[in-house]
Parts: C-alpha cells; sequence; structure tokens
C-alpha cells in the first residue's frame, strides 16, 4: 500500500471510531446525514432484510439506546485495506430500559461486535454487524422469552 493509501485508511477508521462514540455515548445521531450515504445499507444479526438509508442506522441505534444507559465502548483491534475498514468493539451498559420486549433488568450487559464498513469515496455506503447477541440475552437471563419467540417463528 502507498504512503496515501495508509493515511486514508487511518482517516476512515478514525471515522468510523468518532460515529461509533458520537452515536452510542453521546447518543448524537445527526451525523448520519454526512457520514452516511443516502443509500447506505445496514446488515445486522436478527434482521431477515436489509435496512436501506441513513435512517436504518438511527433506527437500530435507537433500539439499544432506549435499553442501554451509561454506554462504554472498549475499542479493539482495527484495520482498512481500500474501501473496507474493519473494527472490534465490545459495548457495556446497564439495561434500565427496554429492549424489544425485554423488560429493564438492571443488570450490566455487555456485548462484542466485529463490524465492516464499506466506503464509497467519503462517506460510509455499507455497515455488517456480528454481535455476541446470544451471550446478551443470557446476562439478563431472558432466554427463556427468545426461546419461546424462536419456537413461534419455527
Amino acid at each position: 500500500m502507498t504512503g496515501g493509501d495508509e493515511q486514508l485508511n487511518r482517516a476512515r477508521i478514525a471515522a468510523v471510531w468518532r460515529f461509533l462514540e458520537r452515536s452510542l455515548i453521546e447518543r448524537d445521531l445527526d451525523e448520519t446525514r454526512t457520514l452516511l450515504s443516502r443509500d447506505f445499507v445496514l446488515h445486522m444479526p436478527l434482521r431477515a432484510t436489509r435496512l436501506s438509508s441513513p435512517w436504518s442506522w438511527t433506527l437500530a441505534m435507537r433500539f439499544f439506546l432506549n435499553g442501554l444507559s451509561d454506554i462504554r465502548i472498549e475499542r479493539g483491534d482495527s484495520f482498512g485495506d481500500g474501501d473496507v475498514i474493519a473494527v472490534r468493539f465490545t459495548v457495556e451498559g446497564g439495561h434500565t430500559g427496554a429492549l424489544g420486549e425485554i423488560a429493564p433488568t438492571g443488570k450490566t450487559i455487555r456485548v462484542t461486535a466485529l463490524s465492516l464498513w464499506r466506503f464509497t469515496g467519503p462517506v460510509i455506503r455499507e455497515a455488517w454487524f456480528e454481535l455476541s447477541l446470544w451471550d446478551a440475552v443470557r446476562q439478563i437471563d431472558a432466554v427463556e422469552l427468545c426461546n419461546s419467540v424462536v419456537q413461534y417463528q419455527s
């Protein structure tokens, strides 16, 4: 890779970290208007369909922000290669609000995520997330609720 490529990768990695921290810690979802492309696509676990548009990020984040308070992010590895940036991080927060149909438990949830971010020029065009959601559900003793949902959908 050339020096310019390394510099671009570092700038994109910094933009992703800043975006995650603003979204989750500061609860500021306004940056979606400038950093995400108009045809942004979000791929997340447990979603049968893709969420397409910058508002898909806002929708997904509101779900987590509604359920978790005092969110902290622990940065993990990150690297870039061309238009794709990969970051690994852990999110931790108190379960003080509803997460969908799961009532608040007051317990701490800690979830590790691996995410890929595809850039088109200066904006993010697509993002993929792999989360340890089963582990999060287990932490708040909601396994039976999830089992009943899975059985119902089968």
